[in-house]
């Protein structure tokens, strides 16, 4: 005995290595309620949240990966029940005292007309890009609207879109990065207006109107051309 205990070498039990905790990736799901789509995820402080009522599972699936990516980026920002007219309203309100008026006067129309018509009622963080796209896709395909115009009116939605994220109401500008596919040659084209139309616009105008109307139908000048001539610019004695 006492050489097999010589022998065998005690061994005493060794401690197990802590258990790493367990690190599990922010995935998030989404699923169809009604006619409507929902997204659940976890917030950084782990509360499980649902944001519903996306019209089309392309747009919950935006959303889920914009906040997603929020997330990761220890960027998230908690979704804010503000309406987006009540943003657009105090945002006009303070824009007013730096912006020119020709483009404050802008923004007020394209605002009144196209934008908020189309967003108003929305909650601003339930805005996606998907919806953004839709929108301006909506007026691109529209024959009355220049892409000029719609170009402005994305630039617009940007611009509010950055000030809500600086004021912390939405975590991602929906639309950054829009582009706007270029136009034909057809519609690069000048319009030359017709005789009929020109007459049709001097009716009812007064004399000072019309001259600057002729003028223009004749030698083609630009508006800031036409509106810096003056009487001593024109040679009365030459036909």
């Amino acid at each position: 005995m006492e050489g097999l205990a010589q022998v065998i070498e005690f061994k005493p039990p060794q401690a197990k290595p802590p258990r790493r905790g367990r690190r599990r990736g922010q995935q998030g799901s989404l699923f169809k309620r009604g006619d409507s789509w929902t997204i659940v995820y976890r917030k950084p402080d782990g509360k499980q949240k649902w944001e519903g009522g996306f019209a089309k599972k392309e747009e919950a699936t935006a959303r889920l990966g914009v906040v997603l990516g929020s997330i990761r980026e220890n960027r998230y920002i908690e979704p804010q029940t503000i309406l987006f007219r009540q943003f657009c309203d105090n945002w006009m309100e303070q824009a007013k005292h730096f912006l020119k008026p020709k483009t404050c006067s802008w923004y007020q129309s394209a605002l009144k007309k196209w934008i908020t018509p189309q967003f108003g009622d929305w909650p601003i963080c339930d805005i996606s890009r998907a919806a953004v796209k839709s929108f301006v896709d909506s007026l691109l395909s529209n024959p009355k609207l220049g892409r000029k115009f719609v170009k402005n009116t994305t630039i617009l939605l940007h611009r509010l879109f950055e000030e809500a994220i600086d004021r912390e109401l939405i975590a991602a500008n929906p639309a950054r990065k829009l582009k706007i596919p270029s136009g034909n040659v057809e519609d690069c084209k000048n319009s030359v207006p017709t005789g009929e139309e020109i007459a049709k616009a001097l009716t009812n105008l007064p004399p000072v109107y019309q001259y600057l109307i002729i003028a223009s139908a004749v030698t083609g000048a630009r508006r800031g051309e036409l509106l810096g001539l003056r009487w001593d610019d024109i040679d009365f004695g030459r036909e």
